[in-house]
């Protein structure tokens, strides 16, 4: 018995690295599904027919988005950091970054702002930095397409805040996750689009999570791109803590208080009187009426 780390996973069967090597590997029915990221006790020789997963270690974290009934599917397992990019082509959907942080604090994650095609920027904003400020969360300026004028800026500071890490990004098809792994690992060869001329949006290259290994220590995981992160339905206490902001302010009328249209509320008082960004109430509002398990 070994163990070994999944690096991909899809159906029934997946790719694991062990002792510096890549082996495709089958799942053991009645033994869960592995993810990227697991590491795994695997019986039989690596690389083998016979070479099967036998159990899933203990996860340390987990990544997840939302299926079609809105029910949590985790994507990677034993993540760190979340790594959430976005671009000003295609622009960020509404509260995209805001329910990627969301996501990360009811996880567990340390969030990290990345602004990819910073060439780009003059086409409009981006990113508010004063919207997360209660998040102290820095945005990393990126430039990793290779035809682009500045291409390699922001890439070696990036890698330096990835080092020792595990991360995962994570943002919207075509923000350009492939090419700033290409940029962060050189030589590396991971499918990268142009962006459709058509509608405006990117195409999916990355079909499932992959693991990348960094030089020295930690490793990147480069998650499926997505028109709209989900997320599951959970209970209002966790959505709420991905709001740090809302309890900086005086207690609500009354004390069950939901911050949506009840009267008396402090939140609402303190997104209209500009203490809290309106926009951040309005993608709590929005995420309640969607995603509140009742």
């Amino acid at each position: 018995m070994i163990t070994a780390r999944v690096i991909e996973s899809y159906g029934t069967h997946g790719v694991v690295a062990y002792d510096g090597a890549s082996y495709a590997c089958h799942w053991r029915r009645g033994t869960g599904r592995p993810v990227c990221g697991d590491l795994i006790e695997l019986h039989g020789s690596p690389g083998s027919e016979a070479a099967v997963v036998e159990r899933i270690l203990e996860r340390r974290s987990v990544f997840k988005r939302a299926n079609r009934n809105r029910e949590p599917q985790i994507i990677a397992a034993n993540v760190e950091q979340a790594v959430i990019v976005i671009a000003p082509e295609p622009p960020p959907s509404a509260y995209a970054v805001d329910r990627y942080l969301l996501a990360a604090g009811v996880l567990g994650l340390a969030p990290l702002l990345v602004c990819n095609k910073a060439d780009l920027a003059n086409s409009g904003v981006i990113v508010d930095p004063a919207r997360y400020r209660a998040f102290a969360l820095a945005c990393h300026e990126t430039i990793a397409r290779p035809a682009s004028p500045g291409y390699g800026t922001g890439i070696e500071a990036l890698g330096r805040v990835l080092r020792g890490k595990v991360s995962i990004l994570v943002g919207q098809s075509g923000v350009g996750k492939s090419s700033l792994l290409n940029a962060l690992l050189p030589g590396r060869a991971v499918l990268t689009t142009e962006l459709s001329a058509a509608t405006g949006k990117g195409r999916h290259t990355t079909t499932s999570a992959r693991w990348y290994a960094l030089p020295g220590q930690g490793a990147v995981i480069d998650s499926p791109g997505v028109w709209e992160y989900g997320l599951w339905r959970m209970p209002a206490a966790d959505i709420q803590r991905g709001f740090p902001e809302f309890a900086t302010v005086p207690h609500c009328r009354f004390r069950d208080c939901r911050h949506l249209d009840e009267p008396g509320c402090a939140v609402a008082a303190a997104a209209a009187a500009g203490e809290i960004h309106p926009e951040r109430h309005a993608a709590y509002r929005q995420i309640m009426r969607t995603c509140e398990l009742k």
